[in-house]
């Protein structure tokens, strides 16, 4: 549970109940597979295999607060080193989230 807390803390509050929400949402799909502690298992070891701040910065684009980078750029630096297509949340301009499928058949 450390290294979860570490990890993927919720910003805005309880950790439980956001861990509880991205379970509902999205481990619920794999609840046949995993249950809920393989899931964040293996969510974590695939969060640890794909290194997003080495490739943004391999591609010059790196936490700024004056430079502004276009979804493109952030897309195509990601999509170089993983293969898979990044889905890109921004608010107010600013990246929030990057989502990277990883099933070649969604």
């Amino acid at each position: 549970m450390s290294e979860l807390q570490h990890e993927w803390p919720n910003l805005n509050g309880d950790d439980k109940q956001f861990w509880s929400h991205k379970w509902e949402a999205h481990g619920m799909c794999f609840e046949k597979l995993l249950d809920a502690f393989s899931y964040f298992k293996t969510t974590l070891e695939l969060k640890n295999s794909v290194d997003l701040l080495r490739y943004l910065a391999e591609a010059n684009i790196t936490p700024s607060k004056v430079k502004a980078y276009t979804g493109n750029d952030i897309s195509a630096a990601i999509t170089s080193k993983t293969r898979f297509e990044p889905r890109l949340w921004c608010r107010a301009s600013m990246l929030m989230e990057i989502n990277i499928c990883v099933d070649n058949l969604a």
